[in-house]
């Protein structure tokens, strides 16, 4: 069975199944349709493995507007590092309030790689090494995630 990576879609699809075991005939016909849609979609979504680096920043509470405002730009420079696939850069979300959402980071930094050996290449390029020497100053704390995504 193919893995849902997507929270929409596996909360969809629940929902779908919870609902299809109790729901009418004509509803089923209709969440049938909808779990087609969710197939189809996922089809669409081809499963990537690899290595992913998840980093979160809390900057330092005096840190001028303009360091601020430009340090996503320089997390931005980590993607031309040749064994990075993708790379995704933001802020906290703005999603409701719970106990095991933690929002209190400035940044976040996720970056994909094929494997560990393109995670260590990153580690210690050049790029990676002038980021954390020209930013180190604007962090009061960094915490890393790294997860390992199986092939299929």
């Amino acid at each position: 069975m193919r893995r849902i990576y997507f929270p929409l879609l596996l909360l969809l699809g629940l929902g779908l199944t919870v609902a299809c075991e109790s729901g009418t005939a004509s509803h089923q016909a209709e969440l049938s349709a909808l779990q087609q849609q969710v197939d189809s979609l996922m089809q669409q979504t081809p499963y990537r493995p690899g290595f992913i680096h998840t980093v979160f920043f809390w900057l330092k509470e005096d840190l001028s507007e303009e360091d601020r405002a430009s340090f996503p730009a320089e997390l931005a420079k980590l993607g031309a590092i040749e064994t990075v696939r993708q790379i995704y850069i933001g802020p906290p979300a703005n999603s409701a309030a719970r106990d095991v959402v933690d929002g209190s980071y400035a940044f976040a930094l996720i970056v994909h790689f094929d494997d560990l050996a393109g995670h260590d290449v990153y580690q210690e390029h050049p790029i990676h090494l002038a980021f954390i020497e020209a930013n180190e100053d604007k962090w009061t704390r960094v915490q890393v995630y790294d997860t390992d995504v199986p092939a299929e």
